[in-house]
């Protein structure tokens, strides 16, 4: 995929350097990064992503999407906000495949597992092939993918919806944490049905 297309329904501020780039694979771990790849420079709570881009730049990377200027020769992409904008990146890469299924979305503070679960069952009972994402992993076929994280971060997400969708699934009911809302993982999803369980 070209740069150009990739940031294409991004809000970017300003561009430094050449878009006219092929695009293999994206990032938001600078131990991850590779050849020919985007790094998104993301800010946590202990450290910054724009603090590596020495780094991702000897592994590979090709292409940065900033939220300020860098010492780089590398393309630029600077942004408002990395954090948001790596939704938009992941589903432009992947290929929205999130809009080719049915998406489920269950929030609330209890009962998302059990809620998604039951939804899960009663989907594969009808005959729906379908997925399963949440606490426990991520199910659909034969797979069982292990997570650390309730709502995968958007580029693990995307990815998944990608695959699923080529492994024929039709409907995908997920949870959906509070902390997933709050950081925009899930900006750009197009939820056929929410359900929101309590508030406690």
């Amino acid at each position: 995929m070209k740069l150009s297309q990739l940031i294409n329904e991004l809000d970017v501020k300003k561009v430094i350097g050449s878009t006219d780039l092929e695009i293999e694979n994206i990032y938001c771990d600078s131990k991850s990064v590779t050849k020919n790849s985007v790094f998104i420079c993301i800010k946590g709570k202990e450290n910054d992503g724009h603090n590596f881009y020495k780094q991702v730049e000897n592994y590979g990377a090709i292409a940065i999407v900033c939220e300020k200027e860098l010492d780089t020769s590398i393309t630029q992409i600077i942004v408002k906000d990395s954090r948001d904008s790596m939704s938009t990146l992941a589903a432009e890469f992947y290929g929205h495949a999130d809009r080719d299924m049915s998406v489920i979305g269950v929030t609330g503070t209890n009962g998302k597992t059990t809620t998604t679960h039951i939804i899960y069952k009663i989907l594969q009972e009808s005959g729906i092939k379908s997925a399963l994402i949440g606490t426990l992993g991520t199910f659909y076929g034969e797979k069982h993918i292990e997570t650390e994280l309730t709502t995968p971060d958007p580029l693990t997400l995307h990815k998944q919806f990608r695959d699923m969708k080529n492994d024929g699934v039709k409907a995908v009911v997920m949870e959906v944490s509070a902390h997933a809302l709050y950081f925009e993982k899930l900006k750009g999803i197009k939820f056929t049905v929410g359900v929101f369980t309590n508030l406690t």
